[in-house]
């Protein structure tokens, strides 16, 4: 079995190939990139949560639904940080206060959705497993938090 470290490498390249194209403007298939950095997160979660019968039917359902109505969010986003990538260097107040919030709204909305799946995860789930799916999760969008950190540029003075 991989470990969760070693199949997060995968989805780290997945989405800094995304996120350092996005932050130096270059033209990119976002929505490639995306299904790229998705099926690597799935990979990740096959390989170091291990479920049989019943349950693993009924998580993979919902995984599948959970990561369809996210989907949406995260690609707002995105789409977020390719409008940022082409103004940050001459942006104006006006810009700046759309896109912070925007920025906020998404994530609040991310923020939600993530609690009400992870309620409905614990439901199918026993406590370990819940809890380690809940792990994994963080661990993944921790790795992705960083690689955009790292690779988007701060706005300009």
């Amino acid at each position: 079995m991989r470990t969760l470290v070693g199949c997060v490498i995968r989805l780290v390249f997945a989405t800094a190939m995304l996120c350092a194209s996005v932050a130096s403007a270059q033209e990119i298939n976002v929505d490639a990139a995306l299904a790229q950095a998705e099926e690597a997160r799935e990979e990740v979660v096959r390989a170091n949560i291990l479920l049989t019968g019943e349950t693993a039917e009924d998580f993979w359902a919902l995984y599948k639904e959970y990561r369809a109505t996210l989907g949406p969010v995260q690609n707002d986003q995105v789409n977020l940080v390719v409008e940022y990538s082409k103004v940050y260097t001459d942006i104006s107040d006006a810009q700046a206060t759309r896109l912070f919030n925007q920025m906020l709204a998404l994530r609040k909305r991310e923020s939600e959705i993530k609690a009400e799946y992870l309620e409905k995860f614990r439901q199918i789930l026993s406590p370990k497993h819940a809890m380690r799916y809940a792990q994994i999760e963080h661990k993944l969008d921790t790795a992705i938090q960083w690689d955009a950190a790292v690779n988007i540029p701060l706005i300009d003075q």
